[in-house]
């Protein structure tokens, strides 16, 4: 099996992501979720600014959340994410948000964020690379792959495994199941 660099970004819980109960309020996860990924981008050279002024950008097509504990005031927050898979146009990303990072370099396998001891949430989500006029999705350039550290492993699917009806690869044949 692969294993894949992971992303970690950092927050704290700030008091106007609570709910009136005194914990985060649900869909601040998600938004947790999307800053990590655009400072991953960011970190690797290509931000979603440019990826827009390619005219090509990333939706959100799925998304299965788990809500495990409560996030609260103050709390030192790590989102740890990482690409588990991806076809011709759409990547599938694993995300947690944790108390305690990773190790710095530490390689994944998919399914092993889902398997952090002290996870508060998991989010598996299908992004869909998609043209900005038309909406419709796109075939992800060399640039995009080679940002998320595809490439090589789109030449080493190619060589190894069988691609789909439209040219699709599927690097995790595990695609539609849930971890």
């Amino acid at each position: 099996m692969t294993h894949r660099e992971i992303s970690v970004y950092p927050l704290t819980v700030q008091f106007e992501e609570l709910d009136a109960g005194g914990i985060v309020h649900h869909p601040n996860y998600l938004r947790y979720c999307e800053r990590a990924r655009c400072d991953a981008m960011e970190a690797r050279g290509y931000s979603f600014r440019s990826c827009m002024e390619d005219g090509a950008t990333f939706v959100v097509a799925e998304a299965l959340v788990r809500y495990l504990r409560p996030a609260t005031l103050g709390d030192r927050l790590y989102v740890v994410s990482m690409n588990a898979g991806f076809r011709k146009s759409s990547l599938k990303v694993h995300q947690a948000l944790v108390k305690t990072p990773p190790p710095v370099g530490a390689l994944f396998t998919p399914g092993d964020v889902f398997r952090l001891p002290d996870a508060l949430f998991h989010a598996q989500l299908r992004l869909v690379h998609v043209d900005v006029k038309t909406g419709r999705p796109l075939a992800m350039s060399d640039t995009v792959l080679s940002t998320f550290g595809l490439r090589q492993s789109l030449h080493d699917a190619r060589a190894t495994s069988s691609e789909g009806a439209n040219g699709d690869v599927r690097v995790n044949p595990d695609w539609d199941s849930l971890p």
